[in-house]
């Protein structure tokens, strides 16, 4: 098991090395064009709405968002479409935040999305600068918040 799981994580990051290489289209129906994603400090989430760490992560990555949006374009990957994560956002409402305006918020109709699925361990945070892949996270725990903190906080503002 211990080998097993350091050859996942490195198959998932050879996965996500790259950014998606089309235009996508955002939860509010804008076009989110390629070079967008390539300019500057960008974290990928690819998440679920299915996925109790990932909904219970969301009020601590606002704050995150919140904080260093100045310095870093927050993406979410979501493995639903646009009909599923309106309703998930209503049956959960009381109970757990949904992405904050510092989001972009890309549902999984693009076949890049899918391609990280297969794998199907959430939460995976991806970073890239510039477009070219630097860092990868993977679970749900205080260790990694603290990691995700330690980077952001590294980034330069500006970006």
């Amino acid at each position: 098991m211990r080998l097993i799981l350091p050859i996942l994580m490195l198959s998932i990051a050879a996965t996500a090395q790259q950014l998606p290489q089309r235009s996508l289209i955002d939860l509010h129906g804008n076009k989110v064009e390629p070079q967008e994603l390539s300019m500057g400090h960008v974290l990928l989430l690819v998440a679920s709405t299915e996925c109790g760490y990932c909904l219970r992560d969301v009020k601590f990555l606002n704050l995150l968002a919140e904080r260093y949006s100045d310095r870093v374009r927050f993406v979410v990957l979501l493995d639903s479409s646009k009909k599923d994560i309106e309703l998930s956002r209503k049956m959960f409402a009381s109970r757990f935040e949904f992405y904050n305006e510092h989001w972009t918020v890309i549902p999984s109709a693009q076949k890049h999305v899918r391609r990280l699925w297969k794998e199907r361990i959430w939460p995976q945070y991806f970073f890239f600068v510039d477009g070219q892949f630097k860092r990868h996270y993977i679970y749900s725990c205080e260790e990694t918040y603290q990691q995700l903190k330690d980077y952001l906080s590294s980034v330069p503002c500006g970006h």
